[in-house]
């Protein structure tokens, strides 16, 4: 019997093999529509041939957006490193909801109702609620623009939300917030003045709390959106300004200092208001979208932090795609056994998706077909997207 059995398990495994790639691996795309008034979520499959959309359906979060309105670089909509969970950040009504997803369809169901920040709610001009999990789902960070302060939430097994001691204040309103890749520190762009901008850094304790490190904040450049380098040891700030495209990208120290690398800030006059960054973990690149040029543009990165432009930059949208915000990448397997590197992007204006293949030199390429609707409407609110992968 124990022969029988090892050999049905050999048969089965070489079933799964010879299955589609879409029964054997799923991605999804996730958009937080930030409508104003009842917020909702829209889904889509990614096509592993060509990277296509095909829209799946919108869920209600329960809470309330706020229309787009307010800071770009804030991330509104988060998945759990795992990917079961989905964190929905609701501006208007100052909640997070948590829906468990569906690995193969993409489906998504509430866990429980939206679970509070502590803030007071409505829209106020100053709007944004950024959010961050460690890499082990143990918790999420929730910074809310307005009250300028974050929340702490331990994260359960099931998904759900339970707040961890009180609010953390800052000096200033928070707009892009990111937790390093090895879940030591949390930073967060204090985006507004007065006095200036600055850059927040905090150490993350074994129980979730956040200790500021020596020297926080850091002075910088008008940072908006941030993001480390898979190695943990760079920080970039997208810079909102007037001129050109500006990244300044820090050293990171080992107890979360920041110092500006040799040639930073990186100056580029090929688009304004460079208010989001993303990194690449699938090679040393770093995507910024131009919000004010309505364009996006990638960089190669040095071993030291240097940038340098990839292939064909920068990508125009076209007139019909002002204000591309957030940013999401994903590599996703093809049914012939390769790979495919996508770069999704959220347009606030008639609330779309483009998206592009991405090239090992940082050429950008058009999907067929793309931008893709969400189909809620002109100007709705869309300004954070979030991809989960299911192998």
């Amino acid at each position: 019997m124990k022969r029988l059995f090892c050999g049905l398990g050999v048969l089965v495994f070489a079933a799964a093999l010879l299955l589609p790639a879409s029964l054997q691996a799923s991605t999804f795309v996730f958009t937080n529509n930030d409508i104003n008034g009842s917020n909702s979520v829209t889904a889509f499959s990614v096509d592993s041939t060509t990277g296509a959309l095909t829209k799946l359906g919108t869920t209600g979060t329960g809470g309330n957006g706020c229309g787009g309105s307010g800071f770009y670089a804030s991330n509104r909509i988060v998945t759990s490193p795992h990917g079961k969970y989905l964190y929905v950040a609701n501006i208007g009504s100052d909640s997070i909801t948590v829906f468990r997803v569906n690995e193969r369809t993409g489906a998504l169901t509430a866990v429980g109702s939206p679970v509070a920040t502590g803030n007071t709610s409505g829209c106020t001009g100053l709007n944004g609620i950024s959010l961050a999990i460690t890499p082990n789902a143990d918790f999420l960070y929730a910074a809310t623009a307005h009250a300028k302060n974050i929340r702490i939430f331990s994260v359960a097994w099931n998904g759900t939300l339970s707040p961890v001691g009180g609010l953390v204040s800052l000096p200033r309103a928070p707009d892009g917030i990111k937790v390093r890749p090895d879940g030591r520190f949390l930073a967060v762009a204090l985006a507004v003045s007065p006095p200036g901008h600055e850059l927040a850094m905090f150490s993350i304790e074994p129980w979730g709390a956040l200790t500021a490190v020596p020297g926080s904040p850091f002075p910088d450049d008008r940072v908006t959106g941030v993001d480390f380098n898979s190695r943990g040891d760079l920080l970039f700030g997208g810079v909102d300004n007037a001129i050109g495209t500006i990244v300044d990208v820090f050293g990171v120290g080992r107890n979360g200092a920041l110092t500006p690398v040799t040639g930073s800030p990186f100056t580029f006059y090929i688009g304004i208001n460079s208010d989001v960054v993303l990194w690449n973990p699938l090679g040393n690149m770093l995507f910024v979208s131009n919000t004010g040029s309505n364009s996006l543009i990638d960089f190669i990165v040095g071993p030291k932090g240097a940038l340098t432009l990839g292939a064909n930059q920068p990508v125009n949208l076209g007139s019909k795609a002002l204000a591309p915000a957030g940013m999401a990448v994903s590599t996703i397997r093809t049914p012939t056994g390769g790979t495919l590197t996508l770069l999704y992007v959220a347009v606030w204006e008639y609330s779309q998706v483009f998206v592009f293949t991405v090239d090992p030199d940082g050429t950008l390429t058009w999907v067929p077909a793309s931008p893709f609707a969400t189909g809620e409407g002109y100007e709705t609110g869309l300004l954070s997207l979030a991809v989960d992968s299911f192998e």
